[in-house]
């Protein structure tokens, strides 16, 4: 176990180290010749005939920086004092055929508000990682500590990804030295059990862990497509994230809240269109209902 901590930092150490060294080179590059980083996501354009140096050296150092992540999961394992309550609520579901009715530390039926725990009834993620383990035939620990975080990760890398899209439409080389950034300042931010980067590296089974890395950026995606085209589309898929959001934990119910209201609000103001803060409104229906279910699950328990 310490011979791997040693290592995993190690490595991370030197990839930051290449990163910064690419991306100043990168700058460097950028202002002198005027010419933007060249390169599209596409199977013609990833061919090496059409790739240049630069697209090669940002996806290997993103790809090997992801690769490093989901092996120090699966290898140096942690455990959280939080799966006293997601992983055994997710094997009282497969044992007994029941959602979030038994209280974790004593296995009694769960009828009186005993503070968080009742709030899990309005976040049904343990039970979506019931049904899975429950259809695939594995024990429900193992396929959240062991199986879940390798999908996961891939998922959190693709939701940067799309934000890199907007930021960076064009400049594939861009979009890779950015979700490599944001994985070095995950890597390097465990300064407390708190913080939204330790959530993602240790604990990204769990529900708010998923909202801290995958909702909060699909959300500030979301929003940036509504901003730049007002489709129905773009509406549609930021209720979607909303109401995804609202599932995964009760933190994502209020965080969905602030972003909407507060870039409606935003937006009315830069565009002097209020219908963005109407429909922003609006689109927070669904997490008042949440709250109001998540402020009183253990009356719907009797």
């Amino acid at each position: 176990m310490i011979l791997g901590n040693v290592l995993f930092t190690i490595a991370s150490t030197t990839l930051l180290s290449v990163t910064i060294i690419f991306v100043l080179i990168s700058f460097y590059k950028f202002y002198v010749n005027n010419n933007p980083v060249k390169g599209r996501w596409s199977l013609e354009n990833f061919s090496p005939a059409n790739v240049c140096m630069k697209d090669r050296i940002a996806f290997s150092l993103l790809l090997i920086v992801v690769c490093i992540i989901i092996f120090n999961s699966i290898y140096l394992q942690h455990t959280d004092a939080d799966d006293s309550r997601f992983v055994v609520l997710t094997m009282d579901t497969i044992r007994r055929g029941r959602m979030l009715r038994a209280n974790p530390a004593t296995g009694r039926d769960l009828t009186v508000d005993i503070g968080e725990v009742s709030k899990d009834f309005s976040s049904p993620w343990a039970v979506y990682m019931a049904y899975i383990a429950n259809i695939c035939g594995v024990k429900g620990s193992i396929l959240i500590h062991t199986i879940v975080p390798f999908f996961l990760y891939i998922l959190v890398t693709c939701a940067y990804w799309l934000l890199a899209e907007v930021l960076f439409p064009g400049q594939f080389a861009w979009k890779c030295l950015f979700v490599s950034l944001v994985w070095y300042i995950c890597i390097f931010s465990n300064y407390s059990i708190m913080n939204s980067e330790t959530f993602i590296m240790l604990r990204i089974w769990q529900g708010k862990a998923i909202v801290t890395g995958v909702s909060i950026p699909m959300f500030l995606y979301g929003l940036i497509k509504v901003f730049r085209e007002d489709t129905w589309k773009n509406w549609l898929n930021l209720w979607l994230i909303n109401l995804g959001s609202c599932l995964l934990s009760g933190n994502g119910i209020v965080i969905g809240v602030l972003m909407l209201s507060s870039y409606g609000l935003v937006y009315s103001v830069i565009l002097k269109r209020f219908k963005y803060l109407f429909f922003s409104l609006m689109l927070c229906s669904a997490n008042f209902v949440f709250y109001m279910v998540n402020q009183n699950a253990y009356k719907f328990l009797h």
